[in-house]
């Protein structure tokens, strides 16, 4: 299991930034499940930064390439919205831990983000 605070903020933040919008920094336990003909599976990871456009993620797995689900928390009723997201770029932090950036296949609402930066 990640826990939300084993990850080296150092360690993320000295990847190259991509990012056309900057992103926030957060730290919530999330799953992703991949949505593909080649891949499968439920991986357990930690949402590290967010913003409308797209969020990072940090696993003990690199996930593959391509289209996948994650469970996004709102504060509204804690409630798990599963949002459609496309993994860009997989990149090793350390032995055990991958950096996954991932983009929104649509915007999510500014307020959607904003709870989850609280």
């Amino acid at each position: 299991m990640i826990c939300a605070h084993s990850v080296s903020i150092e360690a993320i933040e000295s990847l190259a930034e991509r990012r056309f919008l900057k992103r926030r920094r957060c730290r919530i336990p999330t799953f992703v499940q991949m949505v593909g003909a080649d891949h499968y599976g439920l991986y357990r990871g930690v949402i590290h930064d967010i913003s409308v456009t797209g969020l990072g993620l940090v696993t003990h797995i690199p996930l593959p390439l391509g289209q996948a689900l994650v469970e996004l928390p709102t504060q509204l009723n804690c409630k798990l919205r599963l949002v459609a997201i496309r993994i860009r770029n997989v990149m090793p932090v350390t032995a055990s831990l991958w950096r996954i950036g991932a983009e929104f296949t649509e915007p999510i609402h500014f307020t959607m983000a904003a709870e989850m930066m609280k």
